[in-house]
Parts: structure tokens; C-alpha cells; sequence
């Protein structure tokens, strides 16, 4: 996905989806008064699209090779691809809030940002919130693959076995600790804190993607059966969840809701994984996708500097305000990318380069 002939335009159209509705509400506050919509989750998308994309590298490498090296090498370039652009964005919000610049709170609890537990099974809620999704995200590049090839070792099944009880593992284990953990009567932000933003609840969306991943690899012809009606199905699910969402203290919305989006996202993924168009619509959507993690990582910075720089009131001005926020946005995620996110990115290249040399020589 990193070199612009090998795009798809579909999955950079769910991925600048998703972005574009991560923005959308969190500045919902904004635009309420004019129109108070209940916002689709964008980072399920963003999870079961990743799922489903560094799932098939996985499936591939691992695939071809089980080896130690393959293992180490999957790792270095994912850490070197995430890693870079989300501790630059720690640290600014670190240096943003010790300025009085953006809202939070640093103290010893602070430094489990740096290790990605700030939401492996208790929230830690005080500043950098929207950097529960990364976690989320670092935590399965760091299990998955090395249950696979622990797994690999031990049961010395097949791959195509091994990876799919890997799999069923990711998804079902996260549901059980919902179930297990289910308690009647809880507040909107109890679950927002503690049931959809932390590790160990929600790192089955990212299973569900790895999922989609592995009938791809090992059924494609099933896979390009029926993508439209599979869309369209997954589609009204999404859809349906977001205009008659039940109430968060409800058993479902504590246990099967994240399954069943998760699942939804991902029969949307055979069509829209085969989509591709030129030029018109294409350049605004792979920009958009091009910087979503940048996005992702900046525009709460941006949003609440906005909200203290500008002189003019927000919900008085907001169709002044709303449009010149995105522009901004926009304009910062741009030299985010431009600027860092794409030379490290090209620096993660010849690195990988030289560790895979080493390794070699050292595996030899």
C-alpha cells in the first residue's frame, strides 16, 4: 500500500472514511446544535482494515517462512513504520500540556504512554486520549505473530491450521472477558472507558480483519462470490447499528455489539478490496488515506488550540469555524506526512535492509 500504483481505491476510501468520521465526532459538539447525529465509530474501521491488511503480510511471510527471523523482521518494520510518528505526538502533547497549551494531566502514570499500557486492561484517563486505538494496534502486532510462531513450534499443525486457531483466539477470547466482565446499569462513559477503549476488550475487530485476510489467502474463489450482496449486508449492519444504537448499558452493547461490527466492516472488505478507479475522485480520497495517521495523531492538538487561539465564539461562528478547523487539519496532517511520516518511513527501508543483512549473516 506504501507505493501509489499498488493501491486499492476501496480500502483507501474505507480508510478515508474512517478518518473523516474519528474528526466528525470529536468535534460534534461543534455542529449539535444545527444537526445532532449519533457518528459512526471510525476507529472499528481503522481496526478491521488493518486487521485485514497486516494480516495478509503476516499470512504471507509467515506462510513462506516460520522462521525466527521472519518473526523479528515482521516486527522491525511495523515498530519502524508506527513508532516514530506516535512517540513524536506523545511527546508534543506532553510539551502542550506542561505549556497550558492543551488539556490533560502528566504524572507517573504518564510514562505507561511510552509502553502502550495506558489501556491494556484499566484506563488510565488523563491525557492523549485519542492514543487508545494505537495501543489497541501495537499490542496485536506484538501477540499475534508470536503466538503464530510459538504455536507453529509447539503444535507443529499446518499453517493454514495454526493460523486460523490464532485467529478464532483473537476473536472469541476478547468477547468472553466481555461476557465475563458484563455489569447491568453502566454509565455512557464507564463503557466508553472501559469496554470500547481497552485492550483486551477490543482487540477482536482487529481479528475479525485477519479473518477476512485468511479467506482471502485460502478461499479466493469464495472470496469473489457474492462481494456485492456481502456489502451490501455488512453495510446495512454498520449503518442500521449507528441509526438505532441501543442503550450502552444494555447486555448486547456490553458483549456481541463490537463483534458484530467488527464482522459487518468486514464483509464490506472482498468488494471494496477490489475497486480501483483513475484519476477524479481517486486523488482527493488516497491523499485523504495517505494522512490519516497523521490526522489521527494531531487534530485533538489542533482542535482545542483552535478553540483557544480563535477570537470568535464556536457555536456562534461554527459555520465559519467548522470549515477553516478542516482546512487546518487538513494543511497540519499534510506537513506532518510530507515532512517526518514519509522520511522515516523511506528510513525504515534501508534499516530494514541492513537488520535483514545482519540477520542472515547471524542465521546462516
Amino acid at each position: 500500500m506504501s507505493n501509489t500504483n499498488s493501491r486499492v481505491f476501496g480500502l483507501d476510501l474505507l480508510r478515508a472514511l474512517a478518518i473523516v468520521l474519528v474528526v466528525i465526532g470529536h468535534t460534534n459538539s461543534w455542529t449539535e446544535a444545527y444537526f445532532d447525529v449519533n457518528v459512526p465509530d471510525g476507529v472499528t474501521l481503522f481496526f478491521v482494515l488493518s486487521g485485514y491488511l497486516v494480516g495478509t503480510i503476516i499470512i504471507r511471510e509467515f506462510q513462506s517462512s516460520n522462521s525466527f527471523r521472519t518473526l523479528i523482521n515482521f516486527w522491525q518494520r511495523r515498530w519502524l513504520r508506527t513508532l516514530p510518528n506516535y512517540y513524536l505526538a506523545l511527546l508534543l502533547n506532553i510539551i502542550l500540556i506542561q505549556l497550558g497549551w492543551l488539556k490533560g494531566v502528566t504524572n507517573i502514570y504518564s510514562s505507561a504512554y511510552f509502553v502502550f499500557m495506558q489501556n491494556f486492561h484499566l484506563p488510565l484517563d488523563f491525557m492523549f486520549w485519542e492514543s487508545w486505538s494505537l495501543a489497541v494496534e501495537e499490542w496485536f502486532y506484538l501477540t499475534l505473530p508470536f503466538l503464530l510462531f510459538g504455536l507453529l513450534k509447539l503444535l507443529k499443525l499446518s499453517f493454514k491450521n495454526t493460523i486460523l486457531i490464532v485467529i478464532m483466539g483473537f476473536v472469541i477470547c476478547p468477547l468472553l472477558y466481555r461476557i465475563l466482565h458484563f455489569v447491568p446499569n453502566i454509565s455512557n462513559v464507564t463503557w466508553d472507558i472501559w469496554i470500547r477503549k481497552l485492550v483486551l476488550t477490543r482487540i477482536d475487530s482487529i481479528g475479525f480483519g485477519v479473518l477476512a485476510a485468511y479467506i482471502h489467502f485460502y478461499f479466493p474463489k469464495q472470496w469473489k462470490k457474492n462481494t456485492i450482496s456481502l456489502f451490501f449486508i455488512g453495510g446495512s449492519i454498520y449503518t442500521l447499528f449507528y441509526l438505532f444504537i441501543p442503550p450502552k448499558s444494555s447486555y448486547f452493547m456490553q458483549t456481541f455489539y463490537f463483534s458484530v461490527i467488527s464482522a459487518a466492516i468486514a464483509l464490506c472488505i472482498p468488494y471494496l478490496s477490489k475497486i480501483n478507479l483513475d484519476g477524479g475522485i481517486q486523488v482527493p480520497i488516497t491523499f485523504l488515506s495517505k494522512i490519516s495517521y497523521s490526522m489521527y495523531l494531531i487534530h485533538i492538538p489542533v482542535l482545542q488550540n483552535f478553540e483557544r487561539l480563535l477570537p470568535f465564539n464556536v457555536m456562534k461562528d461554527v459555520l465559519l469555524f467548522y470549515p477553516l478547523y478542516w482546512v487546518v487539519i487538513i494543511i497540519c496532517s499534510y506537513l506532518l506526512y510530507r515532512f517526518f511520516e514519509l522520511p522515516t518511513t523511506k528510513l525504515r527501508e534501508k534499516i530494514t535492509s541492513k537488520l535483514s543483512e545482519k540477520s542472515n549473516e547471524k542465521y546462516v
